[in-house]
């Protein structure tokens, strides 16, 4: 069939691209779409929304102002993340994400775990008496599994919202609201996945077996050379505190937990200008622990001790 040439346009011409209609909506950019996931997951808080928008409007001034955030990720000046890494820190910052190291033990996973702003108040009761010994072979992500079965039950699904890297950025959402979440992140190009529920085994114990208290080591190793992300496990004089310490290259992490009368946790993030500073305070806080009597364990010793916590209110020397 032969082709004709419309009217009016000469022969051999291309027919001219259909111009968009008008009225239609801009297409929003990158950063918009990480405002959006903002006010998705979560919409009443409105110091997130402010804190991404201000990456998305001003990112030096944000880099600026949340220098010390940043530069914990190793970030000095803006970069085309920025907006994500202000929803992250900005929700964290909100306890409605906790930010978990790949290699954390599994008392630092449920303790940050246990401080996040849920859409269902979560009960972490259960917690308590678990084999602190046995979980400590396990990986990071099968922890958090069981605590996704666990919550599942409440109508409640945990997503990582930074798939895209080894840090885990834990977050809790109604089932309901799943997809919609999951679509947001999708869109804001950093997608997030849900977290598999997957309860743990459970394992008959022999009744006569009476739990051990972890052995303290006989001497203190020598820490100014510990690299970046190293844990150090400790248990005062008395058997009533039991402290986590953690290096970064600027910054020092530090977890307390009561282990006598109502047990309780907090912990502490220390952040430094300056490598070299980071190292002096983290040696400078390690020998004042020595000093003051404090008793230092290996991650396997220092779980058996903390078991041994629960059962008898203090660790066994």
């Amino acid at each position: 069939m032969k082709k004709t040439t419309p009217k009016n346009q000469p022969a051999g011409t291309k027919k001219p691209a259909t111009k968009p209609a008008a009225g239609r909506p801009p297409v929003p950019s990158k950063g918009e779409l990480v405002v959006k996931a903002a006010e998705t997951l979560a919409p009443e808080a409105t110091k997130v929304r402010a804190r991404v928008r201000l990456a998305v409007e001003d990112p030096k001034k944000y880099a600026k102002t949340h220098a010390k955030e940043l530069a914990r990720r190793g970030v000095t000046a803006p970069v085309p993340k920025l907006p994500f890494l202000a929803l992250i820190d900005g929700l964290a910052a909100e306890a409605r994400v906790a930010l978990l190291d790949p290699k954390a033990p599994a008392a630092v996973v449920i303790a940050e775990l246990r401080k996040l702003r849920a859409p269902s108040k979560l009960d972490f009761s259960w917690a308590d008496s678990l084999d602190y010994e046995t979980l400590s072979d396990l990986p990071t992500e099968r922890v958090i599994e069981a605590v996704a079965a666990r919550v599942e039950a409440l109508g409640v699904v945990l997503l990582n919202l930074d798939a895209g890297s080894d840090q885990w950025a834990i977050g809790t959402v109604h089932r309901s609201r799943v997809n919609i979440t999951l679509a947001a992140m999708k869109a804001a190009g950093h997608p997030a996945r849900i977290v598999a529920a997957k309860p743990l085994a459970d394992k008959p114990k022999p009744a006569a077996k009476r739990p051990r208290g972890g052995s303290a080591l006989e001497e203190w190793p020598d820490c100014s050379t510990d690299p970046s992300n190293t844990w150090r496990y400790f248990i005062d004089e008395a058997g009533a505190r039991s402290l986590c310490l953690r290096k970064w290259p600027q910054a020092i992490d530090v977890m307390q937990e009561t282990l006598t009368g109502t047990r309780g946790s907090k912990s502490e993030k220390k952040s430094f200008p300056t490598p070299r500073e980071c190292t002096s305070a983290y040696v400078a806080y390690y020998e004042q622990l020595k000093s003051e009597g404090w008793r230092q364990y290996s991650a396997p010793e220092h779980a058996k001790a903390l078991k041994a916590a629960g059962q008898k209110g203090t660790p066994q020397k």
